[in-house]
């Protein structure tokens, strides 16, 4: 990892006072230890994590409806890295689901897993109930990094990389069947730059990002990006718009001159008046570093002027891997207005502190802040790996990251997905928790999202929406959310679909994390972390109007004083039969209860208890599995002033 040269200064204000968020110990969790509850959680055991792979590799049992798409395999952070592009769900037919997955299929060890890098597909005809799916767009050969698109009738194109000559890794085209799962390669570009570069180990002009022209649908535009060799700079952004699914030849996108040194994934996406956007990364410290966004209105073949969304201080590091450039961004259409996303930090003694959002009209905001919700993320000291206050180095693995854009149907609200650490919250503590880790030293994350219902000037609070333990569930890692570009929107409600990886223990194993084992020379096993299988699932949720911080239905009953500033903002699902989502806001601290009682009046559950809790906003996952069917009231306390709202169970 490259560092500032004010990490030092940075180190050494971190080491003499770092703050309370930095201090804490994390919460490793031991095999032979008795599983914890964690309280955000509902009840549902901490993960426990091992180096044995379980055979065979069965899929998880997740939350809130989320189903396996037939896709697993074995790798780490690339499985999904460079989210943008993975899931397609056309606007006219929500029925019909198209995804792509990276994997690998042997798990012998760190090598066997490269060398097996594959591109899945998975389609499905019932909005993602059911899946027909392939683990190899094309067998037996090493692929990676697949970014599809999808044709009016249908038919999925994928853009992906891969070395199918033995001389060199590439961009290829892979043509797909419409209804099927069967794959031809129809496209293979040239693996040298137009500038007569190629990078490390073979691997030239390579992580396309594609769309099918709004211009002429018989065309695709490829925008890809040189892997350079170890101390040699990027080369220019490259640019292709071929016959749809067939060869084509790069040129260069010379007139950008920030396009240069800009390595790694970069996001397109297509307005509905026929736009095509680029967002990318400008690493170039010599000239004006940050997320820049620029446009063309002709199909691709000529690009406006680019714009700085974001400056440097938003960018997580500027790494050796490039790979960081994919991980951190997303940008969709609104209408005509480009909205922008990104993983990343203002602050240059935190790091991987929140989420920032741009558009064209409104600028940039933060929109996430790491801990500003109990449970979400975590802050680390911009130190090196070696004295990491929090865990081992993770690679690209942000304790806030991999967000995810979708833009309702009505032109208003837009949602805002994305992975962040797990933690748990002390006892006796309601504000800060404690990492989640495993005995490996890896983090567990969970999904969470945002919302907003006015097209991104204002924002709700972030919500778990797929959380990593729960009653009668699997524990897991859930990891690498993408959603669809659009979402539909009915009386306030936001239909979203997403898909995402779940795996049962945290790891980083097709990369060196550390020297872990320091007395022998090398890369040994104990360098990388636990291999074991990584699936994909697809779910669809419907955020209700609280999600987005609208007015809600909040029922106060006679028996219930007005809230006088407090609320209860959503009990999610309602109706329920397994665990209850309840947000909360409260003013001012003091102390807090939440209780849940039945129709009677009879107090039948203690979410909380006398807690000293602080202004803001919260969350709690209760389980309500072992109650019986009916009609209950969850109750909201605190200072003597008190809210509720109606719980439904089913059975």
């Amino acid at each position: 990892m490259r560092y500032s040269l004010l990490s030092g200064i940075a180190i050494a204000a971190a080491l003499a006072a770092p703050p309370l968020s930095a201090q804490r110990t994390p919460a490793t969790v031991d095999p032979a230890r008795a599983p914890m509850t964690a309280p955000e959680t509902g009840g549902g055991d901490i993960p426990v994590s091992s180096h044995v792979i379980p055979p065979p590799a069965t899929p998880l049992k997740l939350r809130d409806g989320a189903t396996f798409t037939g896709l697993s395999g074995y790798y780490d952070y690339q499985a999904n890295g460079m989210m943008h592009g993975r899931l397609v769900v056309p606007k006219n037919d929500p029925s019909k689901v198209y995804s792509v997955y990276m994997l690998a299929t042997d798990p012998t060890d760190s090598a066997s897993i490269g060398k097996s890098r594959r591109v899945g597909y998975g389609f499905s005809t019932d909005g993602g109930a059911t899946w027909k799916s392939t683990q190899e767009i094309q067998a037996g050969f090493r692929l990676g990094f697949p970014y599809l698109a999808v044709a009016a009738n249908g038919t999925p194109y994928i853009a992906t990389h891969g070395d199918i000559k033995n001389d060199g890794t590439r961009t290829l085209i892979y043509t797909g069947v419409a209804g099927g799962t069967t794959f031809t390669r129809t496209g293979t570009y040239e693996r040298t730059s137009v500038t007569g570069r190629s990078g490390d180990d073979g691997a030239g002009v390579i992580w396309p990002a594609m769309v099918i022209s709004p211009k002429d649908p018989t065309k695709q535009v490829v925008v890809a990006t040189l892997s350079p060799k170890k101390n040699e700079e990027d080369d220019y952004l490259h640019l292709s718009t071929a016959d749809l699914g067939h060869d084509g030849a790069w040129d260069a996108l010379k007139e950008l001159e920030t396009a240069k040194s800009s390595g790694g994934r970069n996001i397109m996406a297509v307005s509905p008046g026929g736009k095509i956007g680029l967002a990318y990364y400008h690493r170039d410290t010599l000239t004006k570093p940050g997320i820049y966004f620029v446009e063309s209105v002709d199909g691709g073949a000529t690009w406006g002027t680019p714009v700085l969304a974001m400056d440097a201080r938003t960018m997580i590091n500027d790494g050796a891997d490039s790979i960081i450039v994919g991980t951190t961004l997303d940008m969709v259409y609104n209408g005509e207005e480009p909205q922008i996303v990104t993983s990343g930090s203002t602050d240059l003694l935190y790091v991987q502190q929140g989420l920032f959002y741009w558009t064209a009209n409104g600028g940039m905001k933060q929109i996430v802040l790491n801990d500003s919700t109990i449970g979400l993320g975590q802050f680390t000291a911009f130190v090196p790996s070696d004295i990491n206050l929090q865990t081992k180095s993770q690679p690209n693995f942000p304790f806030i990251g991999y967000p995810s854009l979708s833009v309702g149907d009505d032109g208003q609200h837009v949602v805002c997905v994305f992975q962040a650490a797990a933690q748990t919250t002390r006892v006796g503590d309601s504000t800060y928790g404690d990492a989640v880790i495993s005995p490996d030293g890896f983090s567990y994350f969970r999904l969470w999202a945002i919302g907003s219902p006015d097209g991104g000037q204002t924002w709700g609070q972030p919500r778990i929406i797929q959380n990593f333990a729960g009653s009668g569930t699997d524990s897991a890692s859930i990891e690498y959310p993408t959603t669809a570009e659009t979402g539909h929107v009915s009386n306030r409600s936001f239909e979203l679909s997403l898909s995402f990886q779940a795996r049962r223990f945290p790891g980083m194993y097709a990369f060196v994390v550390a020297d872990i084992d320091a007395a022998t020379d090398g890369d040994q096993p104990a360098d990388r972390g636990p291999i074991n299988p990584c699936f994909q699932y697809f779910q669809r949720l419907t955020l209700d109007p609280t999600f987005f911080g609208q007015s809600a239905s909040v029922d106060n009953g006679n028996a219930v004083k007005s809230g006088l500033g407090i609320s209860l903002t959503r009990s999610f699902p309602n109706p329920a039969s397994g665990a209850v989502t309840v947000d909360y806001r409260l003013p001012t601290s003091g102390a807090v209860s939440l209780k849940l009682y039945n129709s009677l009046g009879s107090q039948v559950l203690t979410a909380v208890d006398g807690e000293n809790g602080y202004a803001g906003g919260y969350t709690r996952n209760i389980d309500v599995s072992t109650l019986p069917a009916g009609h209950y009231r969850m109750v909201l306390a605190q200072n003597g002033n008190t809210v509720s709202q109606p719980v439904n169970i089913v059975r």
